[in-house]
């Protein structure tokens, strides 16, 4: 059998090379298979690891328990922001402190506008569709920082640099200077600055101060099963994959990382994201 094939194998290269660790890993031996060769091993290298064929469950914050004197493992998944419990501590709080930033904030968005009217033609603030919690879509209030004819200056951009239209694809961003932002938008997404008008979605509902990204409506399929559970949560201001490293991150990467936010979400957190943030913004880098 496979299974006894590897036993004899492991066991003389256990013994000529003197291994002490010892990872298992074959995803094509069966239950009984797989315990007669850890059984048999065990009591020849000091540290054993087992790695079962899990394939397609959640492994991103989850957790092994033990039943029945060990002779039953389970691994258990969990979504904290699927807890309604949780879902209403995280609204007062964003409430509470939502309301003080906004507060503080108030005069540097007086001044931001001015410069914005100035730079260029067009709106202060820019509203753009994002899907929001259980999927229900929300305007998004950004300060406006590309010309108003945006569209037409990407596509343009784009037809004559293949090269950067498959970085955008792959990042849903110009990882370089983007010639649809304005003088001011550049110094305003560098630091973040643009997204200081969502502390009216906050305070509306439609966001959070800390949360997964506001994800455009055609994304969501590139989401994949991924999007169940980002998709429990109000998106934020800023989040884990802002403080993990900005858009320097694919695609999928930032999805996975969000996950991970939903699942384990706490209060603490929320706040230790929110004091990381602070000095991501200031040093402006992986901002585009």
């Amino acid at each position: 059998s496979v299974a006894a094939a590897c036993i004899d194998d492991t066991l003389e290269a256990v013994s000529n090379m003197r291994i002490k660790h010892l990872i298992i890993a074959i995803p094509d031996l069966s239950g009984p298979e797989l315990v007669a060769l850890a059984q048999s091993l065990q009591p020849h290298v000091r540290y054993l690891w087992t790695v079962p064929d899990l394939r397609g469950i959640p492994m991103v914050g989850g957790e092994v328990e033990y039943f029945f004197d060990e002779q039953i493992l389970a691994f258990r998944t969990r979504n904290n922001l699927a807890s309604r419990s949780n879902i209403i501590a995280k609204r007062l709080f964003d409430l509470v402190v939502g309301t003080l930033l906004l507060i503080l904030v108030a005069p540097l968005l007086l001044i931001l506008a001015l410069l914005i009217k100035l730079d260029s033609p067009g709106p202060v603030i820019y509203a753009g569709t994002r899907i929001g919690r259980l999927g229900r879509e929300f305007k998004c209030y950004k300060f406006r920082t590309m010309f108003v004819d945006n569209d037409k200056i990407l596509e343009e951009f784009l037809n004559n640099n293949p090269k950067i239209k498959t970085e955008w694809e792959l990042y849903a961003k110009i990882r370089g200077e983007d010639p649809r932002v304005t003088r001011v938008g550049r110094l305003l997404r560098k630091y973040s600055l643009d997204e200081l008008p969502q502390f009216i979605n906050v305070l509306k509902g439609e966001m959070s101060l800390v949360g997964a990204r506001p994800y455009l409506p055609q994304e969501k399929e590139k989401m994949g099963e991924c999007a169940d559970t980002i998709l429990l949560a109000n998106p934020g201001i800023t989040g884990l994959w802002q403080v993990s490293g900005r858009n320097e991150l694919d695609f999928s990467q930032r999805v996975q990382i969000e996950v991970w936010y939903v699942r384990n979400w706490s209060l603490w957190l929320d706040i230790s994201i929110l004091f990381k943030t602070i000095p991501v913004a200031l040093k402006g880098s992986g901002a585009y």
